[in-house]
């Protein structure tokens, strides 16, 4: 009787110990849930912000506006950072 009782006891702290591994689990699960909407959201404004700017430039370049070098090299920086920024949350969403 007395080796069953043991084995219940030991099945007991097992249970906890899964118990509060699940928990901590979940919790990590909800951080990272999270994490990963609001690398989403990111993406989506970093993409709305790139469509904005590329409209901008098809719109000036469609009214032979003529940007003078440094100003081009400035919007394409702009657009390079985007693209970047949109990569890396994409990025971190396949994680």
């Amino acid at each position: 009787m007395g080796e069953i009782s043991q084995e219940l006891d030991q099945l007991k702290k097992q249970l906890q110990v899964l118990l509060r591994q699940y928990q901590t689990l979940r919790q990590e699960n909800e951080k990272l849930k999270a994490a990963a909407q609001q690398s989403r959201t990111q993406a989506a404004d970093q993409q709305a912000r790139l469509a904005q700017l590329q409209s901008a430039l098809e719109k000036e370049q469609w009214r032979g506006a003529q940007l003078d070098p440094a100003a081009a090299t400035q919007l394409r920086q702009k657009i390079d950072a985007y693209l970047k920024e949109i990569d890396r949350c994409l990025a971190q969403l396949t994680l």
